[in-house]
């Protein structure tokens, strides 16, 4: 969601963002950089995506 692009944040934000996107009909890859100084939040960061690849 926006609220996690780069942009978005500021400081010390963390945030996630797509780096490259690959597909075909069957199957997409997105790869990302996950940024956080808060370490225990990268694990956070991570189970919102994996529960929006699930939803899809």
């Amino acid at each position: 969601t926006q609220e996690w692009a780069p942009e978005a944040t500021s400081g010390r934000d963390g945030f996630v963002h797509p780096v490259q996107v690959n597909g075909i009909a069957e199957k997409a890859t997105i790869d990302f950089i996950i940024r956080d100084f808060d370490t225990a939040q990268l694990a956070v960061h991570e189970a919102r995506l994996e529960a929006l690849a699930k939803a899809v």
